[in-house]
């Protein structure tokens, strides 16, 4: 439950574009815009896992009106 929460949460804070911003400035990441390629390519695994795991959860957990 715990890590579901802490899903919930990361996702909640990457969900729109001011927040990741935000999160970019805070980590000093504005300056830096390009990935090495090998940094780049587990960033979109990762982001496709991410996408994976969400659907999963939503499947388990169909929102009820």
């Amino acid at each position: 439950m715990a890590t579901r929460d802490r899903d919930r949460a990361f996702r909640e804070l990457i969900s729109s574009e001011d927040n990741r911003r935000k999160l970019r400035k805070r980590l000093s990441m504005e300056a830096d815009q390009t990935l090495p390629p090998k940094l780049f390519a587990l960033a979109v695994e990762l982001q496709e896992q991410l996408e994976r795991r969400e659907q999963e959860l939503a499947d388990e957990n169909p929102e009820q009106p």
